[in-house]
């Protein structure tokens, strides 16, 4: 059993060594970061925007970067766009007198676009579509977004008005909003009748504009 955990710990040695020879070492986290995302994590088909740490390779006459999964593309500012969920490298090379360096890479966790949400002020209802009376009253106005980890989403759909109301004996009882503006009415409303009910949530996004596919429908629950 020795024998076997030494040649299991040789292998993963020779393997990691091999990926350091061919792609240069792991650079510093500061190196390479996301600017989108919070946890540095990188989203399927989106623009996520990084920080290049260019004090590194000041010394090189041009650098060369190179990506195993999706585009990278430089505007005003370096962003990667990843075509699958999994992992995700960025190799760095440095041209000297048309000699090629490998300076190393930096690698991220790819994961898929979350689903849009809708958010009450600067709160995301999570999954279980439970919030307190008290936050949609002191909320100002109604967002979708796709998660606390890319706190920018909320500026990517425009809501062009929606609507909150709740089942009656038959008929829908709502306040409508003709902007993503939570009106006195409806904070009135949701103190009056909230307490312990499932609401729904209508949301008109801007047609043609919108990134993303949104669900016009919402279920969220007061308590």
């Amino acid at each position: 059993m020795q024998r076997i955990a030494l040649i299991i710990s040789f292998l993963i040695f020779c393997t990691t060594v091999q990926t350091q020879t061919r792609y240069g070492f792991l650079l510093p986290d500061s190196a390479i970061y996301s600017v989108t995302s919070l946890s540095n994590t990188l989203y399927v088909g989106i623009d996520n925007r990084l920080h290049m740490d260019n004090s590194l390779w000041t010394h090189y006459d041009s650098i060369a970067f190179k990506c195993n999964n999706g585009h990278l593309l430089l505007d005003s500012t370096y962003f990667v766009i990843p075509s699958r969920a999994g992992n995700l490298r960025i190799e760095v090379h440095g041209y000297v007198n048309g000699k090629k360096d490998t300076l190393g890479f930096s690698r991220f966790k790819v994961l898929p676009l979350p689903a849009p949400k809708i958010v009450f002020g600067s709160t995301i209802i999570d999954d279980s579509m439970r919030i307190n009376n008290e936050i949609f009253i002191q909320a100002d106005s109604l967002y979708i977004a796709l998660s606390d980890d890319i706190p920018a989403s909320k500026n990517w759909i425009e809501v062009r008005e929606f609507s909150i109301g709740y089942n009656y004996g038959g008929y829908f009882i709502e306040e409508t909003s003709e902007s993503n503006a939570i009106t006195k009415e409806m904070k009135a409303f949701i103190a009056k009748y909230g307490t312990g009910k499932w609401f729904s949530v209508k949301v008109i996004t801007q047609s043609g504009d919108a990134l993303l596919l949104t669900n016009p429908m919402y279920k969220v629950f007061f308590y």
